[in-house]
């Protein structure tokens, strides 16, 4: 006997596999309890993914700036000028 189909369901007061249920009842749960699984799963690595992308971004644009802090100041100021005549109030 399986402890997760024992457990009751939050807020509903009954068991998820209650005895007297269809068979197909209980193998649709475990369907979707895989799919759920198999969607989080690759949830997780994308977003792994994405990390490892913005991660090296960051550290490329780090570098980028170091290497020439002047001309990159310059240029977060010119674009800063831009976007306050863009979105200034009259």
């Amino acid at each position: 006997m399986h402890i997760a189909s024992e457990k009751m369901t939050a807020g509903h007061g009954h068991k998820h596999n209650a005895p007297g249920k269809d068979g197909c009842v209980g193998k649709m749960e475990h369907e979707l309890h895989d799919m759920a699984h198999e969607a989080g799963r690759q949830l997780h690595g994308f977003i792994d993914s994405a990390d490892k992308e913005i991660s090296g971004a960051t550290h490329s644009v780090t570098k980028r700036i170091r290497e020439k802090p002047l001309q990159y100041g310059a240029i977060a100021v010119g674009v800063g000028f831009v976007l306050g005549f863009l979105f200034r109030r009259h």
